[in-house]
């Protein structure tokens, strides 16, 4: 299957045959729209605005399992994604407040259930950094399986930037540069590792799975992380990812605040 969108510009109220799709009851006032001329691919966007015209942007997504795939060394399918994007931030807050109240707060989130995989976000400046995340997320879940909470979610926080030189995430280098230089804050894996739930992850926690995962991808650990995902998806038992980093560098958490400093001078 060539890669690209499904754009499916149809009212989200006008899906209740769909499961996932039609949240409340409405009286839609238009059943359709005009679906555009484009290739095929495994990304089936239902929204409930006419899309944008942006090639930078779709690109921007559509890129997305490419650098998966080459940059972790795991092939990644063309899995079906449902990405479900909502024009106004209050419908998708009802949606998310009705179906996945753990959610609620969040600007986009990854559901796998029974009817398949799922993105909800809703359109914003910040949606192709959300569905990127997400998007991670879902790619990283089919094609591997179930990942560490700070390793799943440092690689969303990756990935969520395109591919640029270093990679830095603008939002988090300087979160965790003031969190170092207050003094109450030191790069922590095994606490990181603690942590099981998403919704008990602060701002900081994002930041510094982010710090973790860079630190991993950018230097001789890299491989212990595409070693570590190749054996996931070959469903081998394997010891913890954080045991194989302090296995490699007893001292690491020295060597991540000292790669912190590094980057946040360049």
């Amino acid at each position: 299957m060539t890669s690209g969108w499904i754009l499916r510009l149809m009212l989200l109220t006008a899906l209740g045959g769909l499961p996932g799709c039609a949240l409340w009851s409405r009286t839609p006032t238009q059943s359709s729209l005009v679906m555009p001329t484009i290739s095929d691919g495994n990304l089936v966007i239902i929204a409930d605005f006419p899309l944008p015209s942006d090639e930078a942007a779709r690109k921007q997504v559509e890129s997305l399992r490419g650098d998966l795939a080459q940059t972790l060394q795991v092939p990644m399918e063309d899995v079906p994604i449902q990405v479900h994007l909502y024009r106004n931030v209050d419908d998708y807050r009802a949606v998310m407040a009705q179906r996945f109240p753990q959610l609620t707060g969040r600007r986009a989130a990854f559901i796998h259930d029974a009817s398949g995989t799922h993105i909800y976000a809703h359109w914003s400046d910040q949606v192709v950094t959300d569905l990127r995340h997400e998007l991670t997320h879902a790619y990283l879940y089919e094609n591997v399986g179930t990942l560490p909470l700070w390793l799943d979610e440092g690689l969303a926080e990756y990935f969520e930037t395109p591919p640029q030189p270093g990679r830095i995430n603008p939002e988090h280098l300087p979160t965790l540069t003031a969190a170092l230089q207050s003094g109450g804050w030191r790069p922590n894996l095994d606490r990181l590792a603690t942590l099981d739930r998403p919704e008990t992850m602060t701002q900081l926690d994002y930041a510094e799975a982010w710090l973790w995962t860079h630190y991993l991808m950018s230097g001789p650990h890299r491989g212990l992380v595409t070693a570590r995902l190749a054996a996931e998806s070959r469903q081998e038992l394997v010891d913890p990812i954080s045991l194989q980093i302090r296995h490699g560098n007893p001292n690491v958490e020295l060597a991540a605040t000292q790669y912190l400093t590094t980057i946040s001078q360049r």
